[in-house]
């Protein structure tokens, strides 16, 4: 009887090669005839290819890689080049993955005398936008009624300056993005003293200084669904690779099959996919002791019947995706493996923690506070 597709379990379609990682990351674990033709290419080309451009673009910024191309350049309150206005955008990424722009000011030229600016807002909410601005505005004309404004120092590697900017981060809170405390310092005295309130902004004014750069609307996105299906989709073949086709086939795991092809029943709600960075920060402490130069490495663990895989790109911890809704039975309570792929040479390597941790120990030891001595001493435990 013919192999049923991993997600959508045709049988007559031709199956074809499938990078669980992708190619494009420097994936070297394949599947070979495990996915069909349609899934592999007509229904996960579009997630896969919004994952990389968030990785690379968003999450990965910093990497060596892509430091030449104008992204984030930090993980919560980062900027992203846009190309239309020409100037650096403060956002952040939310836990559902969402960039968050706020409104801001980005200052083209700081000199009070000639001060060139562009205000940025995220036209994207309609029903609040004119509140947004308004309120901007209001608080800035105000400055004694300014509850706190905080510095952003960026030390920015990319060649094009980052320009200074404002940010509303809050009622009566504001920020400051600057590259120096210096300049994060001239620009909080600018607004303390008044700076940015008058006739900066005249109201009407708007259309016609649109063209000459002093008001400016942007919106940007990534489109989150497509990035949660992508990794829900690797995370099902990451389990394959490692547990086998017959055990990925279990009706246990049909929700997150459902919801990577977008047939999720529950309304396409995300049940399977956390970001990983935005949820604990003791945890993602914890997980750089998994990095590794030129690598990857995918976590996978079972605990009391959950499936669970979490994905560290470029040294990155990008999110978790939980496979089972409902448990699944085991002679074991818990079970973790970890998979390392090296993307420069393209090899990787699979470490099984029950049965062989001093392999995975000598491989990741420089990143854990334990000395030679330990390892020996547990070396003769686990033999003994």
């Amino acid at each position: 009887m013919p192999k049923k597709c991993l997600f959508c379990r045709d049988t007559d379609r031709v199956k074809t090669n499938e990078h669980v990682i992708q190619k494009t990351f420097g994936g070297s674990i394949t599947l070979s005839d495990e996915v069909c033709t349609k899934c592999n290419s007509e229904i996960f080309d579009a997630p896969d290819g919004e994952l990389e451009r968030y990785v690379k673009k968003f999450a990965c910024h910093f990497h060596p890689l892509f430091e030449d191309k104008p992204t984030f350049v930090h993980e919560t309150q980062g900027v992203w080049f846009d190309e239309v206005a020409g100037v650096y955008i403060s956002a952040r990424i939310s836990k559902e993955l969402k960039p968050i722009m706020l409104p801001q000011i980005i200052i083209v030229d700081v000199e009070p005398q000639k001060m060139e600016v562009k205000f940025v807002i995220d036209k994207s909410d309609q029903e609040r936008l004119e509140e947004l601005v308004e309120s901007f505005f209001a608080e800035l004309a105000d400055p004694e009624k300014i509850k706190s404004i905080k510095p952003l120092i960026f030390n920015v590697r990319e060649k094009r300056k980052l320009e200074p900017a404002i940010i509303r981060a809050g009622k009566n809170k504001f920020a400051v993005r600057a590259s120096s405390e210096e300049e994060a310092e001239r620009l909080i005295k600018l607004i303390k003293d008044g700076k940015f309130s008058g006739n900066l902004f005249r109201k009407g004014e708007t259309q016609e200084r649109t063209k000459a750069g002093i008001p400016y609307q942007s919106s940007f996105n990534v489109n989150v669904g497509y990035i949660q299906r992508a990794l829900a989709k690797s995370a099902l073949e990451v389990l394959c690779v490692l547990k086998g086709y017959d055990f990925c086939m279990d009706n246990t795991f049909d929700p997150i099959r459902d919801f990577a092809r977008f047939e999720w029943s529950e309304s396409n709600d995300n049940e399977f996919v956390s970001d990983v960075v935005n949820t604990d920060v003791d945890a993602v402490r914890d997980l750089r002791f998994f990095f590794k130069q030129d690598c990857h490495t995918v976590i996978y663990t079972r605990l009391d019947g959950f499936h669970t895989v979490l994905f560290i790109f470029y040294q990155r911890p990008i999110a978790a995706v939980k496979l089972n809704l409902t448990p699944t039975t085991s002679s074991k309570n818990m079970e973790t493996k970890v998979i390392l792929l090296n993307y420069k040479d393209k090899t990787h390597r699979i470490f099984d923690l029950e049965n062989d941790s001093l392999a995975f120990l000598e491989e990741f030891h420089e990143n854990f506070p334990v000395i030679q001595e330990e390892i020996d001493l547990l070396d003769r435990y686990l033999k003994s």
